[in-house]
């Protein structure tokens, strides 16, 4: 498997996120044309905390990245879609999530994103979701 720029091996993740806050993004992707709030876009998640679950489209943020580049990644490294201008992100919220697949329990700060793309967007998953749906 093809590690990213700046992967973090388990250890060296749960040595850091054991003990610091983790900035994320979180997407809510909404169908355009649709009427307001009707329908969004959910992956369901391949690793834990959410195993199984359908949650936001998300990753996090690498050193030295801004948030707009980090979200422009995500997006098209989780889903294939290539962004050009980022609206501004709607809010940030913090959770502290339940172990994740390395045992480690992780407190997240998350601002979310409203993004809007074609329902018909040929979507390419990768790893962290094994499908998506409306």
């Amino acid at each position: 498997m093809k590690k990213e720029k700046h992967w973090l091996s388990p250890a060296r993740f749960g040595r850091i996120f054991r003990y610091t806050p983790r900035l994320v993004i979180d997407f809510v992707i909404v169908a355009q044309g649709e009427r307001k709030g009707r329908s969004f876009l959910l992956g369901r998640r391949r690793n834990r905390p959410y195993r199984g679950k359908w949650f936001l489209i998300g990753g996090g943020i690498l050193y030295g990245e801004s948030m707009k580049c980090a979200a422009r990644r995500i997006l098209k490294r989780e889903l294939g879609i290539k962004m050009g201008l980022m609206p501004p992100f709607l809010f940030c919220d913090s959770r502290i999530l339940p172990p994740n697949d390395w045992g480690v329990w992780t407190h997240v700060f998350s601002c979310v994103y409203v993004v809007v793309i074609p329902k018909s967007t040929i979507l390419r998953l990768n790893r962290e979701n094994s499908e998506v749906k409306w």
